[in-house]
């Protein structure tokens, strides 16, 4: 017997569920990381916003608070990440990166996600495409804390998502491996102690 068809609400409302129940460590003042998400495509209705939301649970559930903060806002004092969020349509090469990140930029990382492309990751389950919006935030937005160019052998960090995955995330939301999250500790520490003007390199990251 296959298994019962989960409405889209549903489906938010366990992965949130699992990642609340999940918390062993909450997050507070010290692990605060202001994002700022620049949009500029028209997505389907409420995808971005639940995004955002699953995308801050799984940060909080491993003691990390994301503050998602209007895009025209001044930066806070500590860590901060741009997140743009574009789309090409008229792009032929759809099945390229869903996104880049600049994980060496000091204090501030850089994110542009392909929106255009995690729709068509998607295909037409379009209740997959907010919980893959919100696992690329999460790699992405990892890849810039850690201050690493590096990929886990499983859960939200891998290099390559598979079918499995895919299907997993409509379940529970993919999970951060011990070495991600000490790794996440860690460059958050360096990058509080860095400069600003810190150079930035590039780092893309193919989540198919």
């Amino acid at each position: 017997m296959g298994r019962p068809a989960l409405t889209l609400a549903r489906v938010v409302s366990l992965g949130l569920l699992v990642v609340g129940a999940s918390s062993a460590n909450p997050p507070d003042a010290s692990s605060e990381v202001a994002v700022f998400l620049h949009n500029t495509v028209v997505a389907t209705p409420g995808s971005v916003e639940r995004a955002k939301l699953l995308a801050k649970n799984m940060f909080a559930a491993i003691g990390i608070n994301v503050v998602w903060r209007p895009q025209d806002a001044d930066p806070q004092p500590g860590l901060n990440i741009d997140v743009i969020l574009e789309c090409h349509e008229s792009d032929e090469q759809e099945s390229g990166a869903l996104a880049q990140a600049y994980p060496f930029a000091g204090v501030t990382g850089h994110i542009n996600i392909r929106y255009d492309r995690v729709r068509s990751s998607a295909g037409l389950a379009r209740d997959l495409e907010p919980l893959l919006l919100a696992h690329v935030l999460v790699h992405e937005m990892t890849h810039v804390l850690q201050c690493l160019d590096r990929h886990a052998e499983t859960g939200v960090m891998k290099a390559h998502w598979s079918a499995e995955d895919y299907f997993e995330m409509r379940w529970k939301p993919l999970a951060f491996t011990p070495e991600d999250i000490e790794l996440l500790r860690l460059g958050m520490q360096v990058l509080r102690a860095r400069p600003a003007n810190h150079g930035a390199a590039g780092h893309q990251s193919h989540t198919p």
